[in-house]
């Protein structure tokens, strides 16, 4: 057994969506009310493995804990360190250990999911359906600006901060030109723009969605976040400031059953989400 000793924790993050019951669009993002009607504790059954769940819903976040394991498989002995002989397991083939933690937070704020592990996205998804009747979408988030353009097919809006001259390139007269009859002066070096859209065709933003992709891997740019939906109506987001694809959580306590105290998990993760803010 363990000591009390301090173990990492690496959350991915990753975008959440709800299938809207609006005819404009078929996800959406997720708000504080899909989960007002959400248990504080339930059970949840998938592929032979119960998860025990513990919710915690506040205005800024959502955070699930949850304990799992699965009957199977069984060994018929266990080793035994203090008598240093194997003796018959006492668990029968119709019980579980939950031994297993899985940790989910969502913040409202930055509309992002955090996981410890990404291969339970299915399930999770799964386990809020139980309790919501809500269908609920875990994407990955887009990093490379051709894949994301690929699978856009209306434009809803785009904003950016420009930290440098971006049309300061040859070739891009007009689009300074434009800014300065704009602001009544000549380019300035540091400016943000935000434009909404009413389901603009791509097609038509594709050229300058795509240079401001190059602008932002160039460091001229910062903030860069585009909204849109898919040929499906499904939305789609391009947003680099979720770049960092993990949350590492370094040091964190566990107990003499190696295990993780879930609010310590959660007060940790806050602090270092509340870092990059």
């Amino acid at each position: 057994m363990a000591d009390g000793s301090n173990k990492s924790l690496s959350f991915s993050k990753f975008q959440l969506y709800v299938e809207s019951q609006e005819e404009i669009a078929k996800t959406r993002e997720v708000k504080l009310s899909d989960f007002q009607n959400l248990p504080r504790t339930w059970r949840y059954v998938y592929n032979n493995t119960v998860y025990e769940c513990v919710s915690e819903v506040k205005e800024e976040y959502l955070f699930l804990s949850i304990n799992y394991g699965t009957s199977e498989p069984r060994g018929e002995k266990l080793y035994d360190f203090k008598k240093k002989e194997n003796i018959a397991n006492p668990r029968t083939s119709s019980q579980a250990e939950l031994r297993n933690q899985l940790f989910v937070y969502y913040d409202f704020e930055t509309e992002l999911l955090y996981l410890n592990n990404s291969l339970k996205k299915t399930v999770v998804e799964g386990i809020l359906k139980q309790e919501t009747n809500l269908i609920f979408d875990i994407k990955d988030i887009f990093v490379d600006i051709d894949d994301f353009v690929k699978e856009l097919n209306t434009v809803d809006c785009f904003e950016f901060t420009s930290i440098k001259d971006i049309f300061s390139s040859s070739g891009e007269e007009a689009e300074r030109k434009a800014l300065e009859d704009l602001t009544g002066t000549t380019a300035p070096t540091k400016f943000s723009v935000k434009a909404v859209y009413k389901g603009q065709d791509r097609y038509l933003i594709t050229k300058f969605i795509r240079k401001m992709g190059k602008k932002f891997k160039s460091h001229q740019l910062r903030g860069l976040i585009i909204k849109g939906k898919s040929e499906e109506g499904f939305e789609r987001i391009y947003n680099t400031d979720t770049f960092i694809q993990k949350e590492i959580l370094k040091n964190v306590t566990v107990d003499e059953n190696n295990q993780f105290n879930p609010q310590i998990v959660l007060t940790t993760l806050q602090q270092q989400i509340n870092v990059g803010k």
